[in-house]
């Protein structure tokens, strides 16, 4: 899945890779029926997976459409139907697989730095913006450290679950404190577990949370792992695949460029292997 600006259409254009036949199909563009957001100022959000109940492929948008000043996130949902295979070779939907339909707005701004929504069992997963937090947004109770989520299947919206940083700081012994954790964790998705990366800076280690328990907001660190001479400056790790023999595949992002390294549970707990 990929997206990004059009000059020339004036919209966001997103494109998603069948993985068994190799097409490449764009979505139809436009926010939602009757609906533009035109220019290349406004972020989005998007998040991609499957309901485990109907078996549909869904994909989710938010635009943050700030050209009336109110700063509006639209959060909007396109339906595959029986699965992204029935894409026509010529890069165009079949007839009926239907557009885009606009649902809820999420219950407080996303973070705009990380736009790319984790899908654990049926629910996308983001950040809060921190410096755009409210308390009470239409009727939420937000709590400061929640993870948004929104339920592919319902198409509703949640924030149930808690970040793990209070376990993370008491994990440390008085080694890290809120500042030092903040902005140094990413979400990623690892044998149907959401995992919180957090990107240790005093121990020079990459420690993946596991959510073990959704409804009591229980995490486990589950791996340490020695991060090693990275070249260029770090802005963040997050585990993509996980192979086979159990190794996980970790894409490293630079300010130079975006890496892959191997993992190895088990064997050791650095990440040697450099794939550009």
């Amino acid at each position: 899945m990929e997206g990004y600006y059009d000059p020339r259409t004036q919209d966001h254009i997103i494109s998603v890779l069948d993985p068994v036949s190799g097409s490449v199909s764009t979505l139809p563009v436009g926010i939602a029926e009757g609906l533009e957001c035109p220019g290349p100022g406004y972020p989005s959000w998007l998040a991609f997976g499957q309901v485990a109940s109907t078996g549909e492929y869904k994909l989710v948008r938010i635009v943050r459409d700030e050209r009336h000043g109110d700063d509006l996130q639209l959060c909007v949902v396109f339906t595959f139907g029986e699965g992204i295979g029935h894409w026509g070779r010529n890069g165009n939907p079949p007839g009926g697989i239907g557009q885009w339909r606009e649902v809820d707005s999420p219950p407080a701004h996303l973070s705009p730095s990380r736009t790319n929504g984790v899908v654990v069992k049926g629910s996308a997963y983001f950040f809060f913006d921190r410096w755009l937090f409210q308390l009470y947004i239409d009727g939420y109770n937000i709590e400061p450290g929640c993870i948004p989520s929104f339920n592919l299947e319902t198409e509703q919206w949640s924030v149930a679950v808690q970040e793990p940083i209070s376990q993370i700081i008491e994990k440390s012994n008085g080694l890290l404190d809120y500042r030092d954790i903040v902005h140094q964790i990413m979400l990623g998705e690892h044998k149907d577990f959401l995992v919180t990366v957090h990107d240790n800076k005093k121990t020079s280690t990459i420690d993946l949370w596991f959510l073990m328990d959704v409804e009591n907001s229980l995490w486990s660190r589950q791996h340490i792992i020695q991060i090693g001479n990275i070249p260029g400056s770090m802005l963040g790790v997050q585990p993509v695949l996980v192979l086979d023999e159990g190794r996980i595949i970790l894409l490293v992002r630079t300010q130079s460029k975006d890496w892959l390294r191997i993992y190895s549970p088990g064997i050791n707990s650095t990440m040697p292997h450099f794939y550009k």
